[in-house]
């Protein structure tokens, strides 16, 4: 995943807690409103903004494996990422690993 704005920083990275995606936590920095694009590659089947108990807020739209988002002045924000079942990325992309899946290098 890459950030376009350094106004908007990558607080959390972690497994989803029923285990079926990754939440990344953002957060403005700066104390100004901000523009993001989020970029995942062809990896991600879908985004859903999630309160701190991963409960879902709203599904994010992806468009071109890019999401744009807005924030307000010092906004938190939690987005629970799912990736494509296997066979539905390009071949060797993967953005989770399985609980058993050793981390590969390069």
């Amino acid at each position: 995943m890459s950030v376009d704005n350094a106004a908007i920083g990558v607080e959390a990275v972690k497994r989803s807690e029923d285990g079926e995606g990754l939440v990344v936590r953002l957060w403005e920095r700066h104390g100004a409103g901000q523009k993001v694009r989020l970029a995942f590659g062809n990896v991600i089947a879908q985004v859903c903004e999630v309160d701190l108990l991963e409960e879902p807020i709203a599904v994010q739209t992806v468009e071109g494996g890019v999401l744009d988002l807005a924030f307000t002045p010092f906004e938190i924000r939690t987005l629970k990422l799912k990736r494509r079942d296997k066979g539905e990325g390009k071949a060797g992309q993967s953005l989770f690993l399985a609980a058993n899946e050793p981390a590969r290098k390069g």
